[in-house]
């Protein structure tokens, strides 16, 4: 596909170029978009916006005067089909998820409490961890609706989801470079205002941090999220072999890696490479002279939210266990 095909908006004030992009035509379904638009009353002036673009030649309502660029520039209207190919199913639920993303942007004009939008946003990391499918979907639809979005108010909304996403699970190999590219532009976009940039600047470290430790076991929880709406961050625990504790600050991305390091900062240890953390199980049994306590080594690359949700789950379904995090030599 050529640039006239691909990048027909490059050179609309405030779109970023999205180089990037040409590999990856065969995995949208520009056509069907289009076609689901049309069906639905949806005319090309609908689509294309508030955006001024000159028309090519021939039928200005052919699929053609509307490219795949297009498609992926800012819209307050509903989609009727998904961005990328998929299942019927999965098409269907990309629907949903973007009137989630409206939704969370004010775009429908209902207002917005905090535990509302903290269950959109578990519903939209809910659909991406559970059906990987979609979440090259949903990392495109944040795309969309960051890029030549005239409001500041809705255009900061879906960087905070924007932000959460990177931060819970990275896109596809095939789309990583794409998301990468766009996301590192933002950051370093002079012309955007300074909020919208931090938020892009941590969007971009969520998703390195992402990219090299994989995605989330578990769905972040209602207090995670809430913790990262508000810029602050959670604490736990961390034990060490003399049953002496420190409080460790965590976010939803903290590895055990990251975590080591923090927890040797906390004590002063500047020699911590043969450190590391281990989930401790401590039996909770009435007879104190059968207790053994197991001590269970935590990958580097592990999540320190994921274990601690799945410590939860582990007490709750055995209940049996205490479980804690315990800071200690490795054995070798």
């Amino acid at each position: 596909a050529d640039a006239s095909e691909i990048g027909s908006s490059v050179g609309v004030p405030d779109v970023p170029r999205l180089d990037a992009l040409h590999g990856l035509r065969d995995q949208f379904q520009l056509d069907a978009f289009v076609k689901a638009a049309q069906k639905g009353g949806k005319g090309l002036a609908s689509l294309l916006g508030l955006r001024k673009k000159k028309q090519p030649e021939g039928d200005p309502g052919s699929p053609s005067a509307f490219s795949l660029d297009d498609m992926l520039i800012f819209s307050a209207e509903p989609i009727l089909t998904s961005l990328l190919r998929m299942s019927g199913d999965h098409t269907s639920r990309a629907v949903k998820m973007f009137a989630g993303i409206l939704k969370y942007q004010g775009e429908s004009g209902e207002p917005l409490d905090e535990p509302m939008r903290i269950e959109i946003a578990q519903k939209l990391l809910h659909q991406g961890l559970k059906r990987p499918e979609l979440k090259d979907e949903l990392y495109m639809q944040l795309l969309k609706q960051t890029r030549g979005n005239p409001s500041p108010a809705s255009k900061l909304k879906a960087w905070e989801l924007f932000n959460l996403t990177a931060a819970t699970m990275p896109p596809s190999k095939d789309f990583l470079g794409l998301v990468s590219e766009y996301i590192h532009g933002a950051a370093h976009d002079e012309s955007e205002q300074p909020p919208l940039r931090q938020l892009a600047t941590r969007t971009w470290h969520s998703l390195k941090r992402s990219a090299k430790s994989g995605p989330r076991r578990t769905l972040p929880s209602v207090e995670e999220l809430d913790a990262m709406f508000k810029g602050q961050r959670l604490f736990t625990q961390i034990f060490f072999l003399d049953e002496t504790f420190e409080e460790m600050p965590f976010d939803l991305t903290t590895s055990v890696l990251e975590a080591v390091e923090l927890v040797a900062g906390l004590i002063g240890l500047q020699n911590y490479n043969t450190f590391t953390m281990f989930e401790s199980r401590v039996p909770i049994s009435s007879d104190e002279g059968l207790q053994e306590v197991e001590h269970v080594l935590m990958d580097d690359n592990r999540y320190i939210a994921d274990i601690l949700c799945e410590a939860k789950s582990l007490r709750a379904s055995k209940e049996g266990y205490q479980s804690r995090l315990l800071f200690k030599k490795r054995m070798f």
